[in-house]
C-alpha cells in the first residue's frame, strides 16, 4: 500500500462526520482544566487520595496520533484500514489505565466471556458430540469499536460497576472520568485535530473491556431472552466482538435468529459465517466430522504470510530462540489429530528454516520442555513464588497437587496454602507476612511449612519437614527478589525434596 493510498484511506475514514470532528486547535488545556476540576472534587471528598490524583494527571504528555492497519486479509488492492490511535503517555493514557483495572475484572464475568484461545479450546472439550445437521457459527460485529453511543456505552458501564462492591462515590467517579475518555478522545492526523465523536479508540487500555461491557449488555438484553436462541443455541462464546455459536435448528431459525441481532441496537452491525463441518474462529479452526465429534486445526488467513522474525534481526538471541519453542508449543496445543499435528509442525520447522533459523535451535525447541511442576494460582493476583514437589522414579508426580485460592493479601502481604492429595506428601503454606520477617521457623497451621523472610538481602534460610518432628534446613545464598521475580531457572535440592521457583 503506497503513501497516496493510504492518506486517502485515513481521509476517507475522518470524513465521516458521524465519528470524527475535525478540530480548529489543540484542545489539551482544556482537556487537562476538567480532569484536575474532576480529581480535586473526589480529593476533597476522600473518594482518592493525592497518590492516586497524582498519579491520574499526566505531567508531560505526548499529543496521540493516528494511524491504520491495512486490512490485507480483506484486500491486497487498496485494503481498508484499521484505524488505531496510539494514545501511550498521552493526557488521557492513565485514566484509561484506572479504568481498564476496574473493568476487566467485571467484565470477565460475563457468561460468553473468553480470555484467549486457550479458554475457547477448553469450552470446546466440555461440548462433546453434536448432532449431524447442527451448524458451526461465527458472528462478527462490524466496526463495534467506533459504533458504541457514548450515552448507551457509559449506561452499560454505569450497570456493571452498580452490580459491584465498588463505593457508590467511587463509581461516580469512574463514570465521569470515563466520560472524559471518551468525549475528549482528540488525535492529530498530519496538521490537523480531531476529535473521536462516537465509539471508543483502538489503542486505548479501556477500549476492550468497555467494548466487552457493551456487549455483554447486548447479550443480556437481546440475545439470552431470545426464543430462537433458547431453542437452539448450545453454545454462544465470544472475545470482545467475535462470537462463536453452534446452533441446532434450521438454516430458515438461524437467518432468522442473524436478523434479529441486526435490528436490535441502532449502530450494532453483525457478518455471518456458517458451516455444518468446519468453521474458522480466532486462530482456530473448528471441524465436526461424522460422528458429530469436534476437533481443532491450526487456521491460517488466505493472506497469510511467513512474517516471522528473522533470525539475522538484532533482537536478543534468548528472543529469537524462544520464538520457535513458543510457536511448536501452540500448534501442539491448537491441532487435535495427531497425523495432522505432525503436518503443521513440519510446516511451522519449514517456514522457520526460510527465515534463517538454524537446525539445532529448531531441534531444541522441539524436545519437550524439562518440568518439574506447573501450577497456577487462583485469586486476583499472579504471584511468582516457591512451589514445593517430591520426585518420583525422577519425575515429579503432578497429580500429588492442587492449590486453594490466596488466603491474603493482609496489610500488604499475601499468603497461600499448596496441599497434596496424600497424607505421606508434605502439606505446605508460604507467607511473607510480619511473623516471619525474623526468620524464625514455625507452621502457621501447624503442620508442615516453608517460609522466607521479608527483607530481600537477608532471605537465606529455607525449611521443611516432611514429617512431625523432622525439620531440614538448608542455606540457599538466594535473595528473595531472586525467589520472588526470578524466574528461577534451577531447583534447590534437599535430598529427595526440591524447591524450585516459578
Amino acid at each position: 500500500m503506497d503513501r497516496a493510498d493510504y492518506i486517502k484511506e485515513a481521509y476517507r475514514q475522518l470524513g465521516d462526520s458521524t465519528v470524527y470532528i475535525k478540530l480548529s486547535r489543540d484542545p489539551i488545556n482544556d482537556i487537562r482544566n476538567d480532569i484536575s476540576s474532576i480529581l480535586r472534587t473526589y480529593l476533597d471528598l476522600g473518594v482518592i487520595d493525592s497518590k492516586t490524583k497524582d498519579f491520574l494527571i499526566k505531567a508531560n504528555p505526548v499529543t496521540p496520533v493516528l494511524y491504520l492497519l491495512p486490512k490485507v486479509h480483506k484486500s491486497l488492492v487498496n485494503p481498508p484500514g484499521r484505524p488505531i490511535i496510539a494514545a501511550t503517555e498521552s493526557i488521557l493514557s492513565p485514566i484509561s489505565i484506572f479504568l481498564e483495572k476496574v473493568l476487566t475484572p467485571l467484565t470477565q464475568k460475563s457468561q460468553s466471556y473468553l480470555l484467549d484461545t486457550g479458554a475457547f479450546l477448553k469450552t470446546l472439550h466440555t461440548i462433546g458430540t453434536v448432532s449431524d445437521d447442527s451448524y458451526l457459527v461465527s458472528f462478527d460485529v462490524k466496526d463495534l469499536y467506533t459504533s458504541i453511543p457514548h450515552d448507551k456505552g457509559i449506561d452499560c458501564v454505569r450497570r456493571l460497576l452498580v452490580t459491584s462492591k465498588l463505593d457508590p462515590r467511587t463509581i461516580d467517579l469512574c463514570l465521569e472520568l470515563l466520560k472524559v475518555v471518551l468525549t475528549r478522545n482528540y488525535f492529530l492526523f498530519e496538521d490537523n485535530y480531531y476529535l473521536q465523536a462516537q465509539g471508543t479508540a483502538m489503542g486505548s487500555n479501556m477500549a476492550p473491556p468497555y467494548a466487552n461491557t457493551y456487549m455483554a449488555t447486548f447479550e443480556e438484553e437481546v440475545i439470552y431472552p431470545n426464543d430462537l436462541f433458547k431453542a437452539h443455541c448450545i453454545t454462544w462464546k465470544r472475545y470482545i466482538d467475535d462470537i462463536f455459536c453452534i446452533w441446532t435448528g434450521t438454516l430458515d431459525s438461524l437467518n432468522e435468529f442473524f436478523e434479529t441481532l441486526n435490528h436490535s441496537w441502532s449502530g450494532l452491525s453483525f457478518t455471518i459465517t456458517k458451516d455444518t463441518q468446519q468453521i474458522s474462529f480466532l486462530d482456530t479452526m473448528v471441524i465436526k466430522d461424522a460422528s458429530g465429534t469436534l476437533s481443532t486445526d491450526l487456521y491460517r488467513k488466505p493472506t497469510d504470510r511467513n512474517s516471522l522474525l528473522y533470525y539475522t534481526s538484532l533482537h536478543p538471541a534468548s528472543t529469537r530462540n524462544a520464538i520457535p519453542r513458543s510457536q511448536f508449543q501452540r500448534v501442539d496445543k491448537l491441532v487435535s489429530d495427531h497425523t495432522k499435528k505432525q503436518v503443521r509442525i513440519d510446516e511451522m520447522y519449514h517456514k522457520f528454516r526460510e527465515r534463517g533459523y538454524p537446525p539445532n535451535v529448531l531441534h531444541d525447541a522441539l524436545q519437550p520442555r524439562k518440568r518439574s511442576f506447573v501450577t497456577h494460582l487462583f485469586g486476583p493476583y499472579n504471584i511468582s513464588t516457591l512451589i514445593g514437589f517430591t520426585y518420583h522414579n525422577e519425575k515429579p508426580t503432578l497429580d500429588f497437587f492442587h492449590t486453594l485460592p490466596l488466603l491474603g493479601p493482609t496489610y500488604g502481604y499475601w499468603s497461600f496454602r499448596l496441599e497434596t492429595r496424600e497424607s505421606k506428601i508434605f502439606s505446605t503454606i508460604y507467607s511473607n507476612s510480619p511473623s516471619t520477617k525474623t526468620g524464625a521457623g514455625g507452621s502457621i497451621d501447624g503442620t508442615t511449612g516453608a517460609t522466607y523472610l521479608r527483607n530481600n538481602d537477608l532471605w537465606n534460610t529455607l525449611w521443611m519437614e516432611k514429617e512431625a518432628g523432622r525439620v531440614k534446613r538448608k542455606d540457599t545464598g538466594l535473595r528473595t527478589s531472586e525467589i520472588l521475580y526470578g524466574p528461577m531457572k534451577r531447583g534447590l535440592n534437599l535430598g529427595e525434596e526440591t524447591f524450585i521457583g516459578i
